[in-house]
């Protein structure tokens, strides 16, 4: 019966939105382009902050999901075209941001292209330390 009582009170807690919980870095949307064997991929991240002080620590963090492919909104399917070659960010601070298009700032996450074999391409997961962060 304990039990029951402790489960009625965090259902009315959770029930009445008085919990800390904070809404997390997501992507708003996203599009990709594939051409021959180079993949792109566009992403618009909702950085769920009011100001972003170090751009780039946000920078890293959200290309770190974009390798663990654990935004809450989507799921990034790597099976077809494998992990991407260059990936373009535009970072907003809130929905409300976005919905406005007010950009909190922009990023390209870009490698060189390999001339010499245009089959072997550095993709974000096998080369990361051929990437660098271009802010745009």
């Amino acid at each position: 019966m304990k039990l029951l009582g402790t489960w009625a009170l965090l259902s009315c807690i959770l029930l009445s939105g008085c919990t800390n919980e904070s809404v997390e870095m997501d992507v708003l949307s996203s599009h990709n382009s594939t051409s021959g064997n180079w993949y792109e991929l566009s992403i618009n991240v909702i950085a769920d902050k009011d100001t972003i002080s170090d751009k780039d620590a946000c920078s890293h963090e959200i290309i770190q999901h974009v390798l663990d492919n654990d935004f809450h909104s989507i799921r990034f399917s790597y099976d077809l075209n494998g992990y991407p070659n260059e990936v373009a960010v535009d970072v907003f601070t809130s929905e409300k941001d976005f919905q406005r298009g007010k950009t909190a700032y922009s990023f390209d996450y870009v490698t060189d292209f390999n001339t010499e074999n245009v089959d072997m391409q550095n993709n974000i997961k096998d080369n990361p330390d051929e990437f660098k962060i271009q802010y745009k």
